[in-house]
């Protein structure tokens, strides 16, 4: 890796934190003319290129703690096509592995991911022709992909998180661009509605967990009619 400080402009990438360093990892996304496909970004300021990281746009992305490595699922090629690719980072090395298990789901943008530390839950999505999707996997390291319970309504965007044997989905869009003021428990093996909903009625956000709260942080995102949220809304996960 070389210095380079021309990180650029981008949307539609994926991010993977390094805690033990302190380092940023990005990849991906619509860039600025000239912008690297991926760079580390430093506590103290300094910026390096990341030439291994995947060139993928809107796709899915999770972080296993445990192991030090991020899932990164999806998301258009470089030709702007969906693809149903799996690509393990190691945020250690840096180093990219691409998955060759087989039994993958169709082609997506914009799934969800939920990592555990021996792989993760993908939900739903945007399929290559643009219509959302309301499926459910489970992709572990040794026995491949696994089909679950379909999501009560398709949907792209959503933000989730699991506790113990219990995974939440919140929000997302529905059909037509419509934010979801939903949540959603996967709970042995069947899906059922949360009521009384905690979150408000908004999508595309970036979500945080904190195990010591027991809290999720949410930022951002849109609502109906509006392009963006300029608030912060943080929740407990369980009662």
């Amino acid at each position: 890796m070389t210095s380079d400080e021309s990180f650029g402009g981008r949307y539609g990438h994926v991010a993977f934190a390094d805690v033990d360093s302190g380092t940023l990892l990005v990849a991906g996304g619509v860039r600025q003319p000239g912008a690297p496909v991926g760079a580390l970004l430093f506590s103290d300021g300094t910026v390096l290129n990341w030439p291994q990281a995947p060139d993928r746009t809107y796709a899915g992305s999770c972080v296993d703690v445990a192991n030090n490595r991020g899932w990164m699922v999806g998301g258009a090629g470089t030709d702007g096509y969906a693809t149903a690719t799996v690509f393990e980072v190691d945020l250690v090395t840096r180093e990219v592995t691409q998955s060759g298990a087989g039994g993958a789901p169709p082609a997506r943008l914009r799934p969800t991911l939920i990592c555990d530390d021996s792989g993760f839950v993908l939900l739903g999505g945007e399929s290559a022709t643009g219509e959302l999707q309301s499926d459910a996997w489970r992709f572990d390291d040794e026995a491949g992909w696994t089909p679950l319970e379909s999501l009560p309504r398709a949907l792209a965007g959503a933000m989730a998180w699991q506790v113990d044997a219990t995974l939440r989905v919140v929000s997302g869009t529905t059909e037509g661009g419509f934010a979801l003021r939903d949540e959603w428990i996967l709970q042995s093996g069947s899906w059922s509605a949360e009521e009384p909903v905690q979150t408000d009625s908004a999508a595309g956000g970036a979500a945080a967990w904190d195990p010591q709260r027991g809290r999720i942080c949410v930022v951002g995102g849109f609502k109906t009619g509006s392009s963006r949220v300029d608030t912060v809304s943080d929740f407990r996960c369980y009662r």
